[in-house]
């Protein structure tokens, strides 16, 4: 039949159909007999009024109808009841699944493919698209209803008359061809105005994150707002194309309602002797039909938003599976307590060998990529190494290749003497606990065994912030500080999860002089104390002292440290 042809071909072909089989736990068989048994109901509940109304024209009452019509009824609003809550307890699980898969991939991507693959492509997968899928949801269960009902009461037009049945399908065949012919670009253009919109979303996290900036510099301002207003136009006119188009075919397609009407009042009793008995049985069915016909037709730009964004999530976790280490995602452990499977690695020494890292070249100059090394570098346990340089010299950079973030291009790490294998790269990552220079302030100590959280009060005390936070169950009551204070915030965090090296990235930098000679004299020394070896991009030469170790970079290579040019 063309209406099931037509439900395969939205459904079962579709990249949305596919996604939904794949990732459904509910039984299919289960789901279509229900289904079946809703659309049989609603043919039958037509059949009965028909009936009914024609012992009405010869005054005859049959009592058994009416109560066969409230059985129908009753049968009907338990089946479609049971398939719609049923669809939203599946697409909500679905959505939880992906949004689950999608994070769990982004745990095995690098930093550096994240950076490339850029937050607004993650963020429109995780929320905007999740949030379409489930937004449509009951409107594909009710439009996979209207098909079911759509292929019963055309079988009960075949019953009624062959003559009406085959000219419905063969006007149906013919408008269906022509709508999905006139719509089979829809699909193409609603990912392409995704991606714009993505470029929108940059935009804005661009004005957000570099706000400070903006509100600086009114070309900067001018520069980002019509960078999102272009993208923003075009997005918006490709939309307008889109929505001009589905316009026409819905036009169409009640057009092409009004045309099957007239031809089965005015063109089959021409081409039926025998149908005149049946016109009025016939054209009711076809009312009957005319209204889940066009709600199914008018579910269609709903089912195309719905597939354009299953085709983006899809199509970003099949790039994290690409980007991610090692393309598995290992579940063991997820509901593992923070911090009871795992205990960093021990060590003595860290080295890097004969070390280079470049950054992947831009497409427009491959010969601009900024390169750190070679060098060789020894971190020794229980001791500090101060790491020093002008901006834009390679201390940050060097701080993520040290920490395993930045893979080598050349050379290599060595644990105690021993080559920190591939496969081994987390547990190496496992030694460090680090505040970077574009650090993020979590309120929820994420990582931190709870047996340590007593240990917050003490530490929250000495960074001189007890009066402006306050911490239970693991989650400080806010992060809305100075800049310095949420270094301090960001400290005590780090040094809860009891790693053996602590990397601070010109930590000390926004703290007030009093504080900052506070964190030199008293904090550092604590710290090693209590085991730890810090590793800190620090500019204040007058506390050199209290470190052992003292490395000075310069166009991404370590150079003589002149005190003479280079001081706070």
């Amino acid at each position: 039949m063309a209406e099931s042809f037509s439900a395969k071909f939205l459904f079962t072909e579709s990249s949305l159909g596919r996604f939904l089989i794949s990732e459904v736990t509910l039984s299919p068989r289960r789901a279509l007999t229900v289904a079946a048994i809703a659309g049989l109901s609603n043919a039958l509940i037509l059949a009965l009024i028909n009936t009914a109304a024609e012992h009405a024209e010869q005054s005859e009452t049959r009592p058994l109808y009416a109560i066969a019509f409230g059985a129908a009824i009753l049968i009907y609003m338990f089946a479609q009841r049971w398939i719609l809550i049923q669809a939203a307890d599946q697409i909500e699980g679905v959505i939880h699944r992906v949004r689950m898969r999608i994070v769990r991939r982004l745990r095995d991507c690098e930093l550096l493919d994240i950076e490339r693959l850029g937050r607004s492509v993650i963020y429109s997968g995780v929320a905007r698209h999740t949030q379409t899928l489930s937004q449509s949801a009951s409107t594909i269960t009710i439009a996979v209803q209207m098909a079911v009902l759509i292929v019963f009461t055309t079988a009960y037009i075949a019953y009624l008359s062959l003559t009406s049945f085959f000219v419905l399908i063969a006007f149906m065949a013919v408008a269906l061809s022509i709508y999905f012919r006139k719509s089979f670009s829809v699909r193409a253009d609603l990912r392409s105005t995704l991606e714009m919109d993505n470029g929108v979303y940059s935009a804005i996290d661009d004005l957000l994150n570099g706000f400070k900036e903006a509100k600086l510099s009114r070309r900067k301002t001018r520069a980002i707002l019509r960078r999102a207003a272009d993208i923003s136009a075009r997005a918006s006119e490709a939309r307008g194309e889109t929505q001009t188009l589905l316009a026409k075919n819905f036009v169409f397609s009640q057009t092409s309602f009004y045309l099957l009407l007239g031809t089965m009042v005015f063109i089959v009793p021409i081409i039926s002797s025998g149908y005149s008995s049946e016109v009025q049985k016939s054209t009711t069915a076809v009312l009957f039909i005319i209204g889940p016909i066009a709600g199914l037709i008018g579910s269609i730009p709903i089912f195309e938003n719905a597939s354009a964004a299953v085709e983006a999530i899809m199509d970003l976790e099949d790039r994290l599976t690409t980007l991610s280490t090692n393309g598995e995602v290992d579940e063991a452990h997820e509901e593992d307590e923070p911090g009871e499977d795992d205990t960093p690695l021990t060590f003595s020494t860290i080295e890097l060998r004969d070390a280079v890292f470049q950054f992947p070249p831009p497409p427009d100059d491959p010969a601009g990529a900024f390169k750190i090394g070679p060098f060789n570098l020894t971190i020794t346990r229980g001791k500090t190494l101060f790491i020093t340089g002008g901006n834009g010299s390679g201390k940050s950079t060097l701080l993520r290749v040290l920490t395993g973030l930045y893979p080598l291009t050349q050379g290599k790490i060595l644990l105690d003497g021993l080559p920190v294998r591939r496969s081994k790269i987390q547990d190496y990552r496992e030694l460090f606990a680090a505040i970077f220079g574009d650090f993020h302030l979590s309120r929820h100590l994420d990582g931190v065994a709870s047996s340590h959280f007593d240990e917050a009060g003490e530490w929250m005390h000495r960074l001189e912030i007890q009066d402006k936070v306050e911490m239970v169950d693991g989650v400080f009551s806010t992060a809305d500080l100075s800049t310095g204070q949420r270094k301090r915030l960001a400290l005590v965090g780090a040094v809860l999860e009891h790693k053996p090296i602590l990397v601070l990235d010109e930590w000390a930098a926004d703290q007030d002089p009093m504080f900052r000679r506070k964190f030199y004299r008293e904090l550092l020394p604590l710290l090693r104390e209590r085991g730890h070896t810090i590793v800190a991009v620090t500019h204040d030469s007058r506390f050199f002292d209290t470190a052992e170790h003292q490395l000075h970079m310069e166009d991404g290579m370590i150079a003589d440290f002149d005190p003479d040019k280079f001081h706070d």
